[in-house]
């Protein structure tokens, strides 16, 4: 998960790139040096996380690989589609990914009328559908029209952060010197980040 979280924050430094290419939004110097800064401090926060020994090249560059895809959305997006109303942009991908993934959990998981549905896990569903899913994208789309690419896909960024954060406030999980460190190189980009939006 460490590494994922490294990698993944690797995104909007191809947003960054891909929009300024495509002319979606414009480069600044302090966005490139900020991007970097906060990747470094994901890696710093991450660090105590790392086993080598289980590290896949495959799935690494998958990960990477999503992160330049998900860039390239967005600046398509941020270029062509802002015009459209989120809700519309959010029903349209839902729709789209309905079909392939629902042949896919068939395939794997068999029909889920068959499965046990605890209240936990029907809560859960619920929870991943709408706010994980519907009212996440809604936002997302909502903050695309009124900020860069860069700026939105920033948030993986501060994601491992606060997710390092909170599992020393609830879970009682180390957070040490290179994870502070992390923390305040994460929060200064992001703030360059901000200061600099189109």
């Amino acid at each position: 998960s460490a590494l994922t979280s490294v990698l993944q924050a690797t995104s909007p430094v191809f947003g960054f790139i891909i929009g300024t290419v495509s002319g979606a939004e414009r480069f600044t110097p302090g966005r490139s040096f900020a991007l970097p800064l906060g990747v470094l401090g994901v890696a710093l926060v991450s660090r105590g996380q790392f086993d080598a020994s289980q590290l896949a090249g495959l799935g690494s560059a998958a990960v990477v690989g999503g992160g330049a895809c998900a860039a390239t959305a967005y600046a398509i997006v941020k270029r062509r589609g802002t015009h459209l109303p989120p809700a519309v942009m959010s029903a349209s991908q839902t729709l789209c990914a309905f079909v392939p993934l629902l042949a896919a959990a068939l395939l794997v998981d068999g029909n889920p009328l068959d499965v046990h549905w605890s209240p936990q896990a029907v809560a859960a569903l619920l929870y991943l559908g709408i706010a994980s899913s519907v009212v996440a994208f809604w936002l997302n789309y909502w903050l695309l029209q009124r900020m860069s690419a860069t700026t939105v896909l920033s948030m993986a960024l501060v994601q491992p952060l606060i997710a390092a954060a909170l599992g020393a406030i609830v879970l009682g999980e180390s957070f040490g010197g290179y994870a502070a460190v992390g923390g305040a190189s994460i929060l200064i980009s992001a703030a360059m980040i901000l200061r600099r939006d189109d």
